[in-house]
């Protein structure tokens, strides 16, 4: 933040990652927003940074994983390509986990910047009635928001930058925090539950 890493040995990956989130000793698993397309070359600096550290995961610019009874989907919201849909659409097809949790930088609906008509139409539908949660950040804040078939979305990115506003009137929202925090998912084969 605010433009991407520039390389593997970029300085800044030991001042502001490793030296604050390698020491809680917990994988992180990453998605590329829009400050991470500021500079050409940090899209692969960040992937290739999973080779480097013992806790930034990004195999790729899209990707999956599973923890416990949860299918997680990373998507890159910035390059939201037919490829990377069409994958989406085959990953959820084919999962078998009791929860499954997309999560991406920018929001679909958010009482800060609103609804996002593109994500709205290409992405939405893959999602309806097929997973249990979006997350995504892009909006300095915490928001739970009305869920919209089937799927509950939550934005989570108050983590350090500057908080924004939010809109009381925005009909989707059930709550909203401008202040610092993060999301915490916890999930048993019977129950998924969100904090912020």
């Amino acid at each position: 933040y605010s433009v991407g890493m520039l390389s593997t040995d970029d300085p800044r990956w030991k001042s502001q990652y490793e030296a604050l989130y390698g020491p809680l000793g917990i994988p992180f698993y990453a998605t590329l927003g829009n400050h991470d397309w500021v500079h050409p070359d940090s899209p692969a600096a960040e992937i290739l940074y999973s080779g480097v550290s013992k806790s930034w995961r990004m195999p790729a610019p899209y990707y999956t994983y599973t923890a416990g009874p949860v299918q997680f989907f990373a998507i890159d919201t910035q390059e939201m390509s037919a490829a990377q849909l069409a994958w989406l659409d085959r990953a959820i097809s084919e999962s078998k986990a009791t929860w499954k949790v997309v999560y991406g930088h920018h929001q679909v609906y958010s009482a800060t910047r609103l609804d996002n008509p593109r994500l709205i139409k290409d992405l939405a539908p893959l999602l309806n009635h097929r997973v249990d949660v979006y997350l995504c950040g892009h909006d300095h804040n915490l928001q739970a928001l009305k869920p919209v078939e089937g799927v509950h979305y939550f934005v989570a990115g108050a983590g350090g930058a500057g908080t924004y506003r939010t809109d009381s009137t925005y009909a989707r929202s059930l709550a909203s925090f401008e202040k610092y925090g993060f999301a915490v998912l916890e999930a048993t084969r019977t129950t998924l539950t969100v904090r912020l």
